[in-house]
């Protein structure tokens, strides 16, 4: 953390820009994704607070009228605030403070810069798509997985919870044609042989049915997709800005590196995009591309059933 902090010259500089800038904010709960903190301090819902909406003191008081906000986050809660400077994400944990006219954020002494997202993190599992399928491949963009959503599970269907349980679950039946309720009660009472059908389906509900969006550490950058599900059948990519740049009905090349042990596997695959699907709540943008494997070698066919299903393809 200590080479991601600021220096106090930067600081200063950095201080009087935001103050003749205002520019976009995004309050966060503090999170041991940034800030290694206690983990029962209030949790809320990432608030942006547009450009010029708000002013700062000379003090370096962060102040947000009544007039433009109001906020049920209580007072005194450690809260991490986010802002771009030239395009590089900084950030900084304060307390938010409740006035009589308002709320305030005092600028710390400590101003930190996210670690860059771009560069791959160590024995991570990542995939790289072509836009074409072709054995000279150029244009290409970034998978990587979702933080909380596993890559290779057959019960994430535990994480639907209730609140967000109607809007995954109408991704699922969009996406398969089924009840999902209907289609379990009958896996259970083992009149169906298998719920496979929607795995994927429900990585991608998960996906849909969360509007907190990613904070990128550079502005501007092209978005890496998220790999959300991969089977030796299918594959299941998302993006988080709404501009998804597969075409449903087009093929793509794919290529997996999965860490085992010391060494990388990498698998080879084309696949199909069989169908789009957007976020069914209202102000979210983000998008999902289903994806059919359409080329695969026999023995990576394998290594993926037995990722996903633990056992040895029958």
């Amino acid at each position: 953390m200590l080479n991601n902090i600021l220096s106090r010259i930067e600081r200063d500089i950095i201080v009087k820009n935001l103050s003749e800038d205002l520019p976009l904010l995004i309050i966060k709960s503090v999170s041991t994704e940034f800030i290694p903190h206690e983990k029962h301090l209030p949790q809320f819902e990432p608030v942006t607070i547009k450009p010029n909406t708000y002013s700062i003191t000379g003090e370096g008081i962060i102040f947000l009228p009544l007039s433009n906000f109001f906020f049920t986050i209580p007072d005194k809660t450690p809260v991490c605030v986010f802002f771009y400077y030239k395009g590089r994400g900084l950030f900084f944990e304060t307390d938010f403070r409740i006035l009589r006219k308002g709320y305030a954020l005092v600028v710390s002494p400590h101003i930190f810069k996210q670690v860059d997202d771009s560069q791959p993190i160590d024995k991570q599992i990542k995939a790289k798509l072509f836009f074409n399928t072709q054995q000279k491949r150029s244009l290409s963009i970034d998978c990587y997985p979702h933080s909380t959503i596993p890559l290779f599970s057959k019960d994430a269907w535990q994480l639907i919870d209730e609140v967000h349980e109607k809007n995954v679950l109408s991704v699922v039946n969009t996406l398969t044609g089924n009840d999902f309720f209907r289609v379990l009660d009958m896996f259970t009472e083992k009149k169906a042989l298998s719920i496979d059908v929607c795995f994927a389906p429900i990585n991608a509900g998960l996906f849909l049915s969360d509007d907190a969006a990613e904070i990128p550490s550079v502005l501007g950058r092209i978005e890496p997709l998220t790999l959300l599900f991969i089977s030796h059948k299918e594959l299941v990519l998302g993006c988080q800005s709404g501009q998804m740049p597969l075409n449903s009905g087009s093929e793509y090349a794919v290529e997996v590196s999965i860490p085992i042990m010391r060494l990388v596997r990498t698998i080879f695959i084309t696949v199909y995009v069989s169908g789009l699907i957007s976020s069914p709540l209202p102000d979210c943008t983000k998008q999902c591309a289903v994806c059919t494997i359409s080329s695969i070698r026999e023995e990576d066919s394998r290594f993926l059933y037995e990722k996903l299903y633990g056992k040895n393809c029958e």
